[in-house]
């Protein structure tokens, strides 16, 4: 891979760290908000899903392009701090249903929203 195409790499990784970061202090307020809405915990839940799935295919495609393992060890931890804003987003939407979000494992989230 090519000097250039290996700093953007990092570049974006970087980037989606701060991101990441900063989605976990904003997003639990956003779900703990009394005003929030069904419509709006379930399209954040979406949103949180497809930064998942992204990430989900960078993590693919640095493997592919033998990029260096701590690179590829940061992509998971991005994509695990994703995966689990998107099942706080997805117990929240369980709540509005009327579902105890005890009563659903973690594991069987993404089922339930339809990720």
């Amino acid at each position: 891979m090519g000097s250039a195409m290996c700093e953007a790499w990092q570049r974006s990784l970087i980037e989606e760290d701060e991101l990441v970061k900063k989605a976990a202090t904003t997003i639990p307020r956003l779900l703990e908000h009394p005003g929030i809405t069904l419509d709006q915990a379930s399209r954040l839940h979406v949103n949180i899903d497809e930064c998942v799935e992204r990430m989900d295919v960078l993590i693919m495609a640095l493997e592919e392009n033998s990029v260096d393992r701590s690179w590829i060890q940061m992509a998971t931890t991005i994509r695990n701090s994703w995966e689990r804003l998107a099942e706080d987003a997805a117990k929240k939407v369980l709540v509005f249903s009327g579902t105890s979000d005890t009563t659903v494992r973690d594991d069987s989230m993404r089922k339930v929203m339809g990720g």
